[in-house]
């Protein structure tokens, strides 16, 4: 029974102090932080511990306004603070009752307020205000004689007394604006006791100033080119030069004195002839006859002859000779190669004009290309024209050509030389990427999608741009084999997606074509993937060069058993967002290899690796990267950027073969 007992007390406990814990502690805080009053001064000074004041007020003071604030936010302040009390002669006592925020405690503060008896024979004034002006002394009820000094803008002033009784009167000039005149203008105050017979006079002598003869500037600017001299208030005639640019120009003047006046043509823009422009500011002081004129000698220079280049700049080969402002002939030799140059010229004088064919891609021909530029001096009339003659090789007809960021783009192919390329007959086996360039179709370049089936390949692309771009396909998938028979009736392309098995089995399946096919085809080529130098592949490739060099030992064996077929190497695709030794290393042993051999290559990695505005990018190490704007958000797959890129290399690769 005891230990069922205790279990209860125990249990009461706890919920009794738990609830305890939740209760909120209200404050009892009832001080004010600050009394003040509308008239008179309080006695003592307040303090927040002092609960009781007095204040003194003349008779004329008919009702006043204590207000109290809280030292504690929370609490709340009532009895009569904040409103207006009317005031009986004698003694008004006024309460002002703080409640703290727990509701109980209260403390009340008390402020006496004695309001003076009316006295019949009191003439005094209890204030002088006045509208304009400081009164000199300070106003004293006992003092009867004042001064006020004004400036010469101020025409009148009004001058209004009250009486410390209610009952008196106050006349004269109070109340009543008086017209002042330059000088000594003199303003009486009366004040007639309650008796009738008591009469005080106060006495304001009001000085207005002579108009100012203050005629000069605080400041001059302008809006276009530099005062010379400094400007300085006493400093009259002024010097600007501008440019034949500047039409116009607006000077600006500052008065010292702010009852002057500024005209002339200050703050007006004012066109400017070629040579001198005489531009006055007039200062007007506030007398009105007072005058300073103010000259700025604005000089607009001619328009510049300047036709000559500062530089000039092509986007290959090399100027021959150097450039001078004063040669205007050159030459620049470029390679086969290259199929556009753009040449750039900048003026020597931002303000002339640089014309012709400056800035802009010029497709070049094979031998002479004329490329003239034209500098237009800003007089309108000086003309020098810079000319550039571009020599483009002829081509190599023996051996093969890397296809590379350079000379990717056929757009400047004749139609016949397109034709020639739809006519060959190729096997391409590849992966994902490449059906992101060639696509899945059975008919033709009109359709055919990217590795995921989710967009337009490359050659579609291409040809939906231009169909000229147009050649028989058919698809195989890993599943499937080459057709040799579908090469009798079809030029074009015939497709094989083998999926990606290691790269040593893509090259095994590649040199194992069946001799059928091999017979029946003018362009046989392969290419690797960009995982191919993955860890988590099977097999992957971790010595580039290494690898490049058997890869060559075994195509040479196979090129050479079949040398009626053109066999083009890749090179390996690169991804945006990683980037390898071994993938670097293996792209330069191929490149080199196919330099120094004679042998076809689409540089695929370079064509990646080149931003449109032709930026070479790479990854923090220095490797090579693709440039984001070629690749899927994976990296290595192609976007629509770069499908459209990789078509156009494929068909210029195909277009050089046929030349040949």
């Amino acid at each position: 029974m005891l230990k069922k007992y205790f279990v209860y007390v125990l249990a009461f406990a706890v919920l009794f102090f738990g609830a305890c814990n939740n209760l909120e502690v209200k404050e009892a805080n009832a001080d004010l932080s600050a009394l003040t009053v509308s008239e008179g001064t309080l006695t003592p000074a307040f303090s927040s511990s002092t609960l009781s004041y007095t204040v003194n007020v003349v008779n004329a003071i008919s009702s006043i306004t204590v207000t109290g604030v809280a030292a504690d936010p929370s609490a709340s302040v009532g009895g009569q603070s904040g409103q207006p009390v009317a005031l009986n002669a004698g003694e008004n006592p006024i309460s002002i009752v703080v409640t703290a925020e727990n509701g109980t405690t209260q403390k009340t503060y008390t402020v006496t307020v004695n309001r003076a008896e009316p006295d019949p024979a009191n003439a005094l004034l209890y204030a002088m205000d006045l509208d304009t002006g400081t009164l000199t002394p300070a106003f004293s009820p006992d003092i009867e004689s004042y001064a006020v000094s004004v400036g010469y803008a101020v025409t009148s002033i009004t001058v209004t007394g009250t009486a410390e009784d209610l009952a008196a009167s106050v006349g004269g000039q109070s109340g009543t604006p008086v017209a002042l005149s330059v000088g000594e203008n003199t303003i009486v105050i009366s004040v007639t006791a309650e008796n009738g017979t008591t009469v005080k006079n106060y006495t304001v002598t009001v000085t207005r100033a002579a108009p100012s003869a203050n005629a000069n500037l605080a400041s001059l600017t302008v809006s276009q080119g530099t005062l010379t001299p400094a400007f300085s208030p006493t400093i009259e005639s002024y010097a600007v030069s501008v440019g034949y640019a500047v039409t116009s120009i607006t000077i600006t003047g500052t008065a010292e004195d702010s009852a002057a006046s500024v005209g002339g043509q200050s703050g007006t823009p004012v066109a400017l002839s070629v040579g001198e422009n005489t531009i006055v500011i007039s200062v007007t002081a506030e007398n009105g006859t007072t005058v300073k004129d103010y000259t700025a000698t604005v000089t607009r220079a001619p328009p510049s002859s300047n036709a000559n280049l500062a530089s000039l700049t092509v986007s290959q080969g090399t100027l021959s000779p150097a450039f001078s402002a004063s040669t205007l002939t050159y030459a620049v030799y470029v390679a086969n190669a290259i199929s556009s140059i753009t040449v750039t010229g900048i003026a020597a004088d931002p303000s002339a004009s640089v014309g012709g064919q400056s800035g802009q891609a010029v497709a070049l021909s094979v031998g002479e290309n004329t490329i003239s530029l034209v500098v237009t001096a800003q007089d309108g009339v000086t003309q020098k024209t810079y000319t550039v003659t571009a020599h483009r090789a002829a081509p190599t007809v023996s051996g093969g050509i890397t296809i590379d960021h350079t000379n990717f783009d056929p757009s400047s192919l004749s139609d016949s030389e397109i034709l020639a390329a739809a006519a060959l007959k190729v096997v391409f086996e590849h992966a994902s990427t490449g059906q992101d360039i060639v696509g899945d179709s059975d008919t033709d370049c009109s359709v055919g999608e990217n590795y995921d089936n989710s967009e337009s390949c490359g050659l579609k692309q291409l040809y939906d741009s231009n169909s000229r771009y147009n050649f028989d396909r058919i698809s195989l998938s890993e599943h499937d084999s080459l057709n040799a028979d579908w090469f009798s009736s079809h030029s074009g392309l015939q497709s094989w997606r083998r999926n990606n098995p290691p790269p040593a089995t893509k090259l095994s399946l590649f040199l194992g074509m069946d001799s059928d096919v091999l017979a029946a085809v003018d362009v046989a080529m392969y290419k690797y993937c960009w995982i191919d130098v993955y860890s988590a592949a099977d097999d992957y490739i971790t010595d580039g060069a290494g690898y490049a060099a058997s890869e060559i030992a075994q195509r040479e064996a196979f090129e050479a058993s079949n040398p009626g077929v053109v066999m083009p190497y890749w090179t390996m695709p690169l991804q945006s967002d990683q980037a390898y030794a071994a993938r670097d290393s293996y792209n330069e042993a191929i490149r080199a290899y196919c330099a120094a051999n004679g042998k076809w290559l689409i540089d695929m990695a370079d064509i990646e690796n080149y931003a449109v505005n032709g930026t070479k990018v790479a990854d923090i190490n220095g490797h090579d990267a693709a440039a984001g704007a070629y690749t899927l958000s994976d990296g290595g797959h192609l976007s629509s950027t770069g499908r459209l890129r990789m078509a156009k290399a494929y068909w210029r690769l195909l277009a050089e073969i046929a030349k040949r």
